[in-house]
């Protein structure tokens, strides 16, 4: 969500993830256990997120967080939504091209060794309903609401930098993972005034 006026962006970002914990043991789905069973606790270890480009004193709000396990795989699967304040100062009408802007998400996890993108092999038939993607194909989606209804989406891109790429595995210190996630928004042409 994006507010011209008060020049705030306030995303609500949802980030679906899956992992693997050998500490966690998960039941045979013999004797009619479900496959995907909601975990009622959290598990001991979680991916923790933050914003890496959050401004302003207001803490991220987290709106919803959810797991679930795999009895089958033994994966855990998890969602977590979340609205930070990413920009106090949202546009630079000064700078050229006015009528286009480049919105920045920077998904930072401090205990994540390694983001990686959802597998194909995980697709909607191997993974909580909950969790499943609205189109298999994209990795990530995004929908925009501008509060003054003159701005439109024209497409999102992400990267994903893991810090401890090419470094020592026995090295602590080499953990962290950044997904930059880049929304490129432009003005409707029904904004344009003429004089």
């Amino acid at each position: 969500e994006i507010d011209d006026k008060t020049q705030q962006y306030r995303p609500k970002v949802t980030v679906l993830f899956y992992y693997k914990d050998n500490n966690i043991e998960h039941e045979s789905l013999s004797g009619g256990k479900i496959r995907f069973e909601n975990l009622e606790n959290k598990p001991s270890w979680v991916p923790q997120f933050d914003f890496d480009n959050e401004v302003g004193d207001e803490q991220t709000t987290i709106i919803e967080e959810s797991y679930w396990i795999d009895n089958d795989t033994g994966f855990i699967f998890g969602r977590k939504s979340m609205i930070p304040q990413l920009k106090e100062r949202l546009f630079d009408y000064r700078a050229f091209p006015f009528d286009r802007h480049i919105l920045d998400i920077q998904l930072l996890s401090n205990n994540c060794r390694s983001f990686r993108s959802w597998e194909k092999k995980m697709d909607n038939r191997h993974c909580p309903t909950e969790v499943r993607l609205q189109n298999e194909g994209w990795q990530i989606q995004c929908d925009l609401n501008s509060l003054t209804d003159s701005w439109r989406l024209k497409k999102v891109t992400m990267t994903i930098n893991n810090n401890n790429d090419d470094k020592d595995d026995n090295n602590n210190n080499n953990t962290g993972s950044i997904a930059n996630i880049s929304i490129h928004i432009e003005r409707k042409s029904s904004t344009f005034l003429l004089k």
